[in-house]
């Protein structure tokens, strides 16, 4: 059959216009291809870089800018942390890798952290309570320097920077007793169901709590340094935890938990070894103590509370 002419336009234009559709659609398939390739790359350039950085560091603070801050609980790492690979499970500032405590080292009072690299030789962190913490850049390769600029929600008070300085260590090596500031200890308590308890926020809602006589009761127990409790009671005030009292069975000595928190917090700021022995260690914010059985309150504790101002 002979097509007229005006077919023969028709039938081209339809033609052409396939033709066209399927260029552009291989086209438009290899730019999709070319931009997942790129992606690729640059994710493993990323991991590449930061793989430079990962280990353990023991980390100083210091001279701050103007002063050093009454409350730089809120603005200092962990005398020794830990890089890793793995991404950051830290909430608000989980677009990154996880930077935590090294293995045997205090916490911080922070509950969310991250770290990036920013290039070759350079790297970027950050920890918050979700209120206040710092933003940290540093350089170099086994020893890194930098600046932290501390941050928080409050308007208008005070902005402090400080120096810092991270030491590449092994993440197995004793951390020398001196590195240890009465300050800072610690005001959180690990928990084996991977939650925790932090003074002065509120505990997390899903976990599975019994009413007690002086407190709630948690249905798990404590990780190192407070593991082989019994139970764990939280005491709360204005919606957030005060205190955490820990009992522990009469299999549990007193010297046994005195030498564990000596070894994780250095020695007591204050011991009591008269009729019935009691240890402390007290700073600005936290106080710790282990006491053993009294009258008014058998079995031996640990007890984690905060410090009113």
């Amino acid at each position: 059959m002979r097509l007229t002419g005006a077919r023969e336009t028709q039938v081209a234009a339809v033609t052409a216009l396939l033709i066209g559709f399927a260029l552009g659609t291989d086209r438009l398939h290899g730019q999709v291809q070319s931009a997942d390739t790129a992606d690729a790359r640059a994710e493993v350039s990323a991991d590449t870089i930061a793989q430079q950085f990962v280990g353990c560091y023991d980390v100083d603070v210091g001279p701050w800018s103007p002063h050093e801050p009454s409350d730089s609980i809120y603005y200092m790492p962990p005398a020794r942390m830990q890089l890793s690979l793995a991404v950051s499970s830290g909430g608000l500032l989980s677009q990154g890798y996880a930077v935590e405590p090294a293995p045997g080292a205090m916490p911080s009072i922070h509950r969310y952290s991250s770290w990036n690299a920013a290039g070759p030789g350079a790297l970027t962190m950050s920890w918050s309570t979700g209120f206040a913490g710092m933003h940290v850049r540093l350089s170099g390769r086994d020893t890194l320097t930098g600046e932290l600029r501390a941050f928080t929600d409050v308007v208008g008070v005070q902005r402090y920077t400080a120096g810092v300085r991270a030491v590449r260590v092994d993440c197995d090596a004793a951390l020398d007793p001196s590195r240890r500031r009465a300050w800072r200890y610690p005001p959180i308590v690990r928990l084996a169901s991977g939650d925790s308890l932090m003074l002065g926020t509120a505990p997390p809602a899903h976990l599975n709590v019994l009413p007690g006589p002086s407190g709630y009761v948690l249905e798990t127990s404590p990780l190192p340094p407070y593991h082989d409790a019994k139970s764990v009671t939280v005491h709360m005030r204005d919606g957030v935890v005060s205190a955490v009292v820990l009992q522990y069975p009469d299999e549990v000595e007193f010297d046994t938990l005195l030498v564990r928190l000596t070894r994780e917090l250095g020695p007591p700021t204050s011991v009591r070894q008269t009729d019935w022995r009691w240890a402390a260690w007290s700073a600005r914010l936290v106080s710790i103590s282990v006491q053993e059985d009294t009258f008014r309150i058998p079995g031996l504790r640990i007890q984690i509370q905060r410090v009113r101002p």
